[in-house]
């Protein structure tokens, strides 16, 4: 099917996502974990005075690449600006993909709708794992699409750019479609041009591993992505996160661990503790295996995300209304998977939100033996549109629960000027400062395990602003440490380096 350069369809949702970009960014949008916001801190040189070009979870070509445009640009916020136009650009690549496909205009329309919601949910709640993702899909069904074509199916598309962005995001993302895709084909879609397909993201793969594995060698970076592997596994691991509690007398150590306080500066001995940790939680990963265990662990990290749960609950009407068989199969194959997986892996939001992608993009590659009524299709796209005008309504009131960050500021900037500072807490506490030049505090976890992180006056006073919720269920953590007068939300410790 040939397309005009810009048809009335593509124009329509390429302006209205243009809008939608432009309308969050004047909105308090945030990144949704805090891994984002200590990666743009390091290449942008705001946590450390130098542009790093190591960012632990990025592929390095592009923490570098981030580095040196920050180097030459550094009032331009490059980190958050490539995932806004990561995002667009995908968006833009699923729209032609669908125009391509030979679906009933009201079909299409409903699935557009589905991926306009989750492009403007994860354009407020920002999340590079999702960006990645979004990517990636993005590629991978227009590859999927324009390889129907014989004379093209050794091609190279304009959209594969997407998928080696989406690698050098979050380069395990790919791997994970990979998989899915190898199920798919195993399972259900066994036709050639799929398993053709996987050949250029099974390279890209391959290529980048190698690369990303060349450049941690030669920059002596092995131990530290060894300990940061340990952390994770630890840190991450279900029955820790959904049984912490039971910790929290046993094993107060592992406990505080489980709530963030990770600090390898202060606390080097943690390095040795992390396999202790990780054979102690394996040996109890059966505690998890029952029906509460698994039942915790499917809808604990997504219970308070209703708009990914209401498009995933609209995709799936629309596909049994498509092919009742083969939806009632793959949902039960989708929760066998997340069922046996429960015991070993964290399933957050993440984790959702590529499956929901991986489902928009086989929906459309369901055989159909006949095609629903027209008013049920337009019954789920009144329904979809009702959802997202209230989803964005939503936005525009999220200021009224921000919180003011003018205390905590005036706050940080009456300590000494040799203080080392460490705050404790959700971003919100801080989302005024998150793009402060340089950054007037650090935070616990991964980063600490960073040479250029350590602190270089040995001597220097500590600070701690932590949250009240972290304290009061940490407080054996914190009894070093003396309480000070704040004039922020947050609770303010000194070190007894610096009592008076």
């Amino acid at each position: 099917m040939e397309l005009k350069q810009f048809s009335k369809y593509f124009t329509f949702w390429m302006i209205w996502a243009a809008l939608a970009l432009l309308f969050v960014s004047f909105l308090p949008w945030r990144f949704q974990v805090n891994d984002d916001e200590l990666m743009m801190w390091l290449v942008s040189g705001a946590y450390t005075g130098t542009t790093e070009s190591f960012a632990v979870f990025l592929h390095p070509f592009l923490s570098w690449s981030f580095s040196k445009l920050y180097f030459f640009a550094p009032s331009i916020p490059w980190y958050p600006i490539t995932w806004f136009v990561g995002m667009y650009l995908s968006f833009l690549t699923w729209l032609r993909t669908l125009e391509k496909m030979a679906l009933p205009k009201n079909q299409r329309l409903l699935l557009t709708l589905l991926l306009f919601g989750f492009y403007i949910h994860f354009l407020f709640f920002l999340q590079f794992s999702i960006v990645s993702a979004f990517a990636i899909a993005a590629g991978w069904v227009a590859r999927w699409e324009n390889s129907r074509d014989e004379k093209k199916k050794s091609s190279l598309f304009p959209s594969d750019v997407l998928i080696i962005f989406g690698f050098l995001v979050r380069p395990i993302v790919l791997f994970l479609f990979l998989f899915a895709s190898l199920g798919i084909w195993w399972c259900w879609y066994r036709k050639s041009s799929l398993a053709k397909n996987l050949a250029l993201p099974l390279l890209i793969g391959i290529v980048g591993g190698i690369t990303f594995w060349i450049w941690v060698s030669t920059q002596n970076m092995q131990d530290i992505k060894e300990v940061n592997r340990l952390r994770s596994q630890v840190f991450d691991h279900p029955v820790l996160q959904l049984q912490k509690d039971q910790f929290r007398d046993s094993n107060p150590d592992l406990y505080h661990f489980s709530n963030g306080l990770i600090d390898f500066h202060t606390h080097p001995e943690l390095t040795d503790k992390l396999p202790d940790w990780k054979d102690l939680l394996d040996q109890k990963r059966a505690n998890v295996v029952n029906l509460l265990g698994i039942k915790a662990a499917l809808t604990t990290f997504i219970a308070h995300e209703h708009l990914l749960l209401g498009l995933f609950g609209l995709l799936l009407v629309f596909s049994f209304l498509i092919q009742p068989k083969w939806t009632i199969l793959g949902l039960g194959g989708l929760l066998g998977v997340l069922v046996l997986a429960s015991p070993f892996v964290l399933i957050k939001v993440q984790v959702y939100g590529i499956i929901f992608l991986v489902a928009m993009v086989c929906t459309p590659l369901i055989p159909s033996p006949k095609s629903p009524a027209d008013t049920l299709i337009n019954s789920l796209i009144f329904i979809s549109i009702s959802v997202l005008a209230y989803h964005v309504y939503s936005f525009t009131r999220s200021a009224e629960n921000l919180i003011p960050g003018d205390d905590l500021g005036i706050d940080l900037a009456g300590l000494p000027p040799n203080a080392q500072t460490y705050l404790i807490g959700k971003g919100d506490y801080y989302r005024d400062l998150l793009f402060d030049k340089p950054l007037p505090f650090q935070l616990l976890g991964w980063p600490t395990l960073l040479p250029t992180t350590q602190r270089k006056d040995e001597g220097a006073r500590n600070f701690y602003f932590v949250d009240s919720a972290t304290y009061f269920n940490n407080r054996k953590y914190f009894l070093h440490l003396e309480r000070k007068e704040s004039r922020s939300s947050m609770i303010l410790l000194a070190s007894p380096s610096c009592l008076d």
